[in-house]
């Protein structure tokens, strides 16, 4: 990104903070040359077969390979984030995802002041699909913009494509920044209700057997290392899920007190990849192990996967089939899913909605906590099916409320 700067302007590394940190310097205002700009980043190397504005393109199975290189991006600058690899000196643009968007919103406001509105636009649908692929969107845990050195936030970036993208705000000086949008556009805060609470209170301690549920005779929560909660973790990916148990262990250790402590979760992951749940499990032979069969202990927790769970989930092209799976495997008599006291969801999200839709055609009251930590459109795989249409996104959002309005159903956008 420097050498970008020291090409544009010819300024030295120092003077190129000092325009990042405010846009100018003390003795004059800097000028962008859009168009040089334009020309230095070099679109097409960013979009793989795709071309400005095809997003289905861009998604597609034929541009899998470019995909995979921008996830391996995606990563080392995920990395860089976390601190766990070092700054590339070398090739200091290698990692800057921020960086990079930024540039995107300097020559989409440049673009939109110079009446270049088209182009204005194909900058305005790269940086917002730049922005979703290699950060996550504004609820992503890796969307950190506003705590880093640069001078604009990831709500910046979405107001200014919605103002650019708009048709009515040509003729008109449209804000730039979230806070001046939000001058204009008050949005009340959201208010949800507290989660601690809808933890059930049917769950009782294994000295005195497991109650019926719904009986009124268990109406003491589990707690202490005693008792035993039944989990069922439906998410595909293990480091959230991680995330999500965490806390749940930790909301039940905020109602059970410290004298006695959560009670001994026992989790199946259902639709997750088997994996150890420590990273670095050294003193293992990964390659000699079947963690599908392995019952492992983390943080205070029993784990164990189910069978070709991952798999499985891939193969599951449809909102239907995905019910007809959940439903198959809380009403098979026998089944695991029949003795678990509450589920667990996040991604994908259409998992969570199936969810809800086979325990209410059960009729059962179970907890459903739902971590909406990230895209609802989010699949295990970009080209699959499930989708992948106007039609089948209207009916999964149709999905999507009902589940909210279950009352057993606890969301969490946390």
């Amino acid at each position: 990104l420097a050498r970008w700067l020291e090409d544009m302007w010819g300024r030295s590394l120092e003077q190129n903070r000092a325009v990042v940190d405010g846009l100018n310097t003390e003795d004059e205002m800097v000028v962008l040359d859009i168009w040089k700009l334009w020309d230095l980043i070099n679109v097409s190397a960013y979009l793989g077969v795709a071309t400005m504005r095809d997003t289905e393109t861009f998604l597609s199975q034929a541009n899998s390979p470019h995909l995979r290189e921008m996830l391996n991006h995606i990563g080392l600058f995920q990395n860089l984030v976390k601190g766990d690899i070092q700054y590339n000196e070398d090739k200091p643009w290698s990692t800057c995802v921020y960086g990079f968007l930024f540039l995107l919103y300097l020559l989409c406001i440049g673009f939109r002041d110079q009446g270049h509105m088209e182009r204005a636009r194909d900058v305005a649908w790269l940086m917002r699909l730049m922005f979703w692929a290699q950060v996550g969107g504004p609820e992503s845990q890796f969307d950190l913009i506003q705590s880093s050195g640069w001078p604009f936030t990831s709500w910046d970036l979405v107001t200014l494509d919605l103002v650019v993208t708009n048709e009515h705000n040509e003729s008109r000086r449209s804000p730039t920044t979230y806070r001046e949008f939000e001058e204009l556009h008050l949005v009340p805060r959201p208010r949800l209700q507290p989660i601690y609470w809808e933890l059930p209170l049917t769950i009782v301690s294994q000295r005195h057997g497991h109650a019926t549920r719904g009986s009124s005779t268990a109406s003491q929560l589990a707690c202490g290392p005693n008792g035993i909660a039944k989990v069922s973790a439906l998410g595909i990916h293990r480091p959230m899920v991680m995330h999500q148990l965490s806390a749940l262990k930790q909301a039940w250790h905020t109602l059970c007190g410290a004298d006695l402590g959560p009670p001994m979760l026992q989790v199946t992951f259902a639709y997750t990849l088997a994996e150890p749940m420590e990273d670095y499990q050294l003193h293992y032979d990964d390659e000699a192990m079947d963690w599908e069969q392995e019952v492992q202990v983390w943080n205070g927790m029993e784990i164990r996967f189910l069978h070709d769970g991952f798999g499985l989930i891939r193969r599951l092209n449809s909102l239907d089939a995905v019910q007809e799976d959940l439903e198959a495997k809380i009403s098979r008599q026998g089944s695991a899913f029949q003795d678990f006291d509450m589920f667990v969801c996040g991604e994908p999200v259409y998992v969570c909605t199936a969810a809800s839709r086979a325990l209410e055609a059960a009729q059962d009251t179970r907890p459903l906590f739902v971590n909406l930590g990230m895209a609802l459109l989010h699949q295990p795989d970009s080209f699959m099916p499930v989708l992948d249409s106007a039609e089948k996104v209207a009916r999964f959002l149709g999905h999507f409320l009902a589940m909210l309005a279950r009352p057993s159903t606890i969301a969490s956008s946390g």
